[in-house]
This record gives structure tokens, C-alpha cells and sequence, in this order.
């Protein structure tokens, strides 16, 4: 069986500047590689500015700096955030 690898750490990458209207990939990256938990939920600190999908696509709907941030599914206590400006 595999040893369990805990979670130490999210990092989001990708963010950037985005013109109302456009769209941008961002990238959550686990630590340590290896880590259990891969999975990330993603959330918009302002949905109204910027919404965020399930895979990290962000969308700029309005003007304004929003924080992105990707949560680990496997210890809710790790996330990372990224600035869409």
C-alpha cells in the first residue's frame, strides 16, 4: 500500500491581470508532490468582480482587485490565494 502523504501546503498560480470579459486559467500546486490531497475547491472573494469554476477558470465580470483561493479537499486548513487585478 502507498504511504499516506499528507497536505503541507497550496500554492495558486496563474494570476495576472484580466480585461472585463476575458478569461485565465489558473493552477493550484500541492505540496508535497506526492500529497494525498490534490484536489483543490476554488472561490472567488467577490463573485460579482470574478467567478472562479470548479477547475480554476477565472472570469472577470467587472473592475476591481478579487483574491482567488484554492482550498485543499484533503486538509481544508491548507489554501492558497491568487490576485486577479
Amino acid at each position: 500500500a502507498l504511504a499516506y502523504v499528507p497536505v503541507t501546503g497550496v500554492t495558486v498560480t496563474g494570476g495576472a491581470a484580466v480585461a472585463v470579459g476575458a478569461t485565465l486559467q489558473l493552477g493550484a500546486t500541492i505540496a508535497p508532490a506526492g500529497a494525498a490531497g490534490y484536489r483543490v475547491v476554488w472561490s472567488s472573494a467577490d463573485p460579482t468582480k470574478v467567478t472562479v469554476s470548479d477547475t480554476g477558470l477565472v472570469k472577470r465580470l467587472a473592475a476591481g482587485a478579487v483574491t482567488i483561493t484554492a482550498k485543499s479537499v484533503d486538509d481544508p486548513t491548507k489554501s492558497g490565494t491568487g490576485s486577479i487585478t
